[in-house]
């Protein structure tokens, strides 16, 4: 039971590294501002859904790209292999984050138009 709890610490710990890099600050930044702008047009909970859905595609992925960064540099680094070989990772993780996030854009769109364009 001892090591099950300790995950949730690690976990917790991952989440706080991944707070440390821009772009997820970025992210975070969208997501209160999709979330405050939820509430004050009172989306209905079938929006809230959709929108929280996104969220959580979008900050998992950035969260993923940043470990496969992360491996990439300590390979390229520590192991001395070229940028080269590591660059494909580095670029499909993060085509990753960008493919989500564009897809996320526009479903804010169609679910937050309605609603400010009354």
């Amino acid at each position: 039971m001892h090591k099950f709890l300790k995950s949730f610490v690690y976990a917790g710990r991952g989440v706080w590294e991944s707070t440390k890099e821009r772009n997820m600050r970025v992210h975070l930044c969208v997501a209160a501002v999709v979330i405050t702008a939820g509430l004050f047009l009172h989306v209905s909970r079938q929006d809230w859904i959709v929108l929280l859905f996104c969220i959580v595609l979008v900050i998992p992925a950035e969260m993923v790209n940043t470990s496969v960064e992360s491996l990439a540099n300590t390979v390229r680094d520590d192991l001395g292999v070229t940028y080269q070989r590591t660059r494909d990772a580095r670029d499909v993780a993060a085509g990753a984050v960008l493919f989500s996030a564009i897809i996320s854009a526009a479903i804010g769109t169609i679910v937050f138009w309605p609603y400010v364009f009354k």
